[in-house]
């Protein structure tokens, strides 16, 4: 078995991966951070400002790549991966159970105010863009939607 969890920043895909893990007795790999380990640098917007976004694709390409070949495990993207039309070919190629966790941009926003980490909803405008061109791709390599707007981590998890 292998779930792979898509969806924008802050839709819960760290959160549900953590409890699915629990319940199931799986192991989860985060691909923001296996990328980060890969990289050497602080965080992931330290790659993009000292390495540049083309590099950090080429990473998550990598490290998403080697995930596809393992079993029993619950791989939870970052908010880009499907940014990627041959990332989203290995996802759609994989025989995966793949969870779109879906909510709505304001949902997103309310649950990101005030938080340091999350440098891209400082400019809500570009943020809603990206937000935007997104949708679409996360549903295209979707075997299952699950709107988490309006229901708890455990409701999520049990619907999956």
């Amino acid at each position: 078995m292998r779930t792979i969890l898509v969806g924008f920043m802050a839709c819960g895909k760290t959160s549900v991966s953590t409890e699915l893990s629990d319940k199931l007795s799986i192991e989860v790999a985060d691909m923001d951070k296996i990328i980060l380990e890969r990289s050497n640098r602080d965080s992931i917007t330290d790659i993009f400002k000292l390495d540049g976004e083309s590099e950090f694709r080429k990473l998550e390409t990598l490290v998403l790549e080697e995930l596809l070949k393992r079993d029993n495990i619950i791989i939870s993207t970052g908010g880009g991966v499907i940014k990627e039309k041959c990332n989203r070919e290995l996802i759609k190629e994989s025989d995966s159970k793949v969870i779109f966790l879906e909510a709505t941009f304001d949902v997103l926003k309310k649950r990101t105010e005030g938080a340091v980490d999350r440098p891209l909803f400082q400019d809500l405008e570009k943020a809603k863009e990206l937000f935007d061109e997104r949708q679409n791709l996360y549903l295209e390599v979707a075997t299952k939607v699950i709107n988490t707007n309006n229901i708890d981590l455990e409701e999520v998890v049990s619907l999956i």
